[in-house]
């Protein structure tokens, strides 16, 4: 399995080249609640990092539930592995399970025009805000 690559080392930080993993078409990338994980997209690829071992193994690497490119996804703030992806006119809700697995919970269709953003709300974190 390709695995990510420490591109350079600088002023304490790390950057991490992700571009065996997903080629040359990284779509999107959030971070969860914590900053422990990370979920990046690439075509039709999800792949979750682990930001305490970015080098190391992925957590998980799944074909795109969606089946079309992302535009957007972030995690909520409710939930470490709670995340919405946009893709299209399509928002799905995936959650992380510890056995790296991705479960979609749910799907929003009935948008008009491409999604561009996504927002959860920070104190209401059953709410997502799509644009």
């Amino acid at each position: 399995m390709l695995q990510p690559t420490v591109a350079a080392e600088t002023g304490g930080g790390v950057t991490i080249d992700f571009s065996p993993l997903l080629g040359d078409e990284c779509t999107a990338l959030s971070l969860s609640r914590s900053g422990n994980l990370a979920l990046l997209t690439g075509g039709r690829t999800l792949a979750l990092v682990d930001m305490h071992r970015p080098e190391g193994p992925l957590l998980a690497k799944v074909a795109n539930a969606v089946q079309r490119k992302v535009r957007e996804t972030q995690f909520s703030f409710g939930s470490e592995g709670l995340c919405a992806v946009a893709a299209d006119e399509l928002v799905e809700l995936v959650e992380w399970v510890p056995d790296g697995r991705l479960c979609s919970l749910a799907d929003m269709r009935r948008h008009t025009r491409g999604i561009e953003d996504l927002s959860w709300h920070e104190q209401s974190t059953d709410m997502l805000a799509t644009w």
